[in-house]
């Protein structure tokens, strides 16, 4: 990963911002894949006039919930969280060496056989 961030563009937000719009063109040419990216380089420069005179006004949560597909992801993820809470799993896993102890399994069999879902789930 480290290596791979020597070939990374830098971002054409920032290239703008700092007026370097020629090297904004040639960083989304490279990112996206197509020349024409005039239309990208006008959404860049209006999303930094809009923040500079204030934007437009609102709480940014009514704007998250006004736009759908931000809307399922937030609700999908909110609901994903509540599943993994209300589910137990983490008291499962927390107490999983005992829970086998007491299944019968020998203490030090009990231990590595922890070790897996450990593992698993460390990795996940």
């Amino acid at each position: 990963q480290f290596f791979g961030f020597f070939y990374l563009p830098e971002s054409p937000r920032w290239l703008v911002m700092k007026g370097r719009e020629e090297d904004a063109r040639r960083a989304l040419k490279r990112i996206l894949g197509y020349d024409d990216v005039e239309s990208e380089i006008q959404e860049i420069k209006d999303a930094e006039s809009d923040k500079e005179t204030g934007g437009k006004k609102g709480f940014a949560l009514v704007k998250i919930l006004s736009t759908p597909h931000v809307r399922k992801a937030l609700f999908i993820g909110c609901g994903l969280q509540l599943f993994q809470q209300l589910c137990g799993i983490n008291t499962v896993i927390y107490y999983s060496a005992t829970i086998l102890k007491n299944a019968g399994f020998p203490p030090d069999q009990a231990i590595w056989l922890v070790c897996v879902p450990f593992g698993v789930n460390f990795l996940a």
